[in-house]
């Protein structure tokens, strides 16, 4: 993902608009529309630790190598999300199928 889709990504989870993020990473509003209308692909170093800092999220989400977990999540949500990330492809398909599992015997 190329930084701006990263950004609207976060935004969105967070449901946050332009100034609104603007206010938080001390920014000008004409920088975050500019990134976003400008579908940057990259931005200046000083700009991303602004935003990470005023976003409350690491560098390494903004720059697309985290995936976004939500803050409001409990630690052990975040914990097992961080292990699913880490799995080989060929063992997330054990993971779904556990999961499925569980929903059923659950009645969902």
């Amino acid at each position: 993902m190329y930084f701006y889709e990263i950004l609207q990504s976060i935004m969105k989870q967070k449901n946050l608009n332009i100034p609104e993020v603007a206010r938080l990473s001390g920014l000008p509003d004409s920088t975050i529309r500019s990134i976003i209308s400008r579908k940057n692909k990259t931005v200046a170093l000083e700009v991303a630790f602004k935003l990470a800092k005023g976003l409350n999220v690491s560098l390494r989400e903004l720059n697309g190598e985290e995936n976004i977990i939500p803050a409001d999540i409990s630690l052990e949500r975040k914990r097992l999300l961080r292990e699913v990330q880490e799995l080989p492809e060929e063992k997330l398909c054990a993971v779904s199928a556990f999961i499925k599992y569980l929903k059923e015997a659950d009645g969902q």
